[in-house]
């Protein structure tokens, strides 16, 4: 279904390209029109997926990435791409690949990741992971003469543990947990209501410009403070990704 180690990276024709190339200085684009200036450096960047020899298996394994240009698609492709499967483009989905899906997202959950860290992973939006859950279990049931009910509630979510930031400083501004890990990151802006604090730090295939909750960054080396817009961010309405695209 997917290659969760990448395995396929060290074929890849971007790993002697400087990664910036892939990813456009302009923040998130995920449900509107990118900038003039940030499609130029997304379709120079698809010039070189366009001959990379793992093209399709890393289009196939990154559409939970949420920033720059992989696989030939950018960041707001391959959030159209979700916003379909979760209309319901999962449907079409051979029922064996349906259940395989299943089977491998109640494991996920069973090892305590969160939805959110399934979802970058697998590139499912959390309803689709929730139904595909849902109908692996009610064939589990089938399979063992038992009636299945099939009830649509929500798994809970496991418990989150913080890692503690560093007592020490580090080499640039302040100290940022970005995906279960710590990161040492440059600021980059602030949201107007200090909620959101938007960072440069390495995710270990490049840097990423992106936003993080105030409660996640640590300033060791405090900057004047300024804003900037967070759109799509979300906390807005309290509606995630999933509710605003249903």
């Amino acid at each position: 279904m997917y290659d969760p180690e990448r395995r396929w990276l060290d074929r890849a024709s971007c790993r002697t390209v400087h990664p910036e190339r892939f990813f456009a200085p302009n923040g998130s684009q995920l449900d509107r029109a990118p900038a003039e200036i940030t499609q130029k450096i997304w379709d120079d960047a698809k010039k070189i997926c366009h001959h990379c020899p793992v093209l399709e298996q890393c289009r196939r394994d990154t559409r939970g990435e949420e920033y720059g240009v992989w696989g030939g698609l950018d960041e707001h492709e391959r959030y159209q791409a979700r916003k379909r499967l979760t209309r319901g483009a999962w449907k079409k989905w051979p029922e064996e690949l349906q259940l395989q899906w299943g089977k491998h997202l109640a494991r996920l959950r069973q090892g305590e990741l969160t939805w959110h860290q399934i979802k970058l992973r697998t590139g499912l939006p959390v309803s689709v992971s929730e139904a595909l859950i849902r109908r692996w279990e009610a064939h589990q049931a089938q399979q063992v003469g038992q009636v299945a009910e099939v009830v649509d509630l929500p798994l809970p979510e496991p418990p989150k543990i913080l890692k503690d930031f560093p007592a020490t400083p580090g080499q640039r501004h302040g100290w940022v947990r970005n995906n279960g890990l710590i990161a040492d990151g440059w600021y980059a802006g602030h949201t107007e209501d200090g909620a959101w604090v938007r960072m440069q730090v390495f995710s270990g295939r490049g840097n990423v410009i992106k936003f993080f909750r105030a409660k996640d960054v640590r300033f060791y080396n405090p900057q004047p403070r300024w804003t900037v817009p967070y759109h799509g961010r979300p906390d807005a309405d309290d509606v995630s990704e999933d509710a605003h695209v249903a």
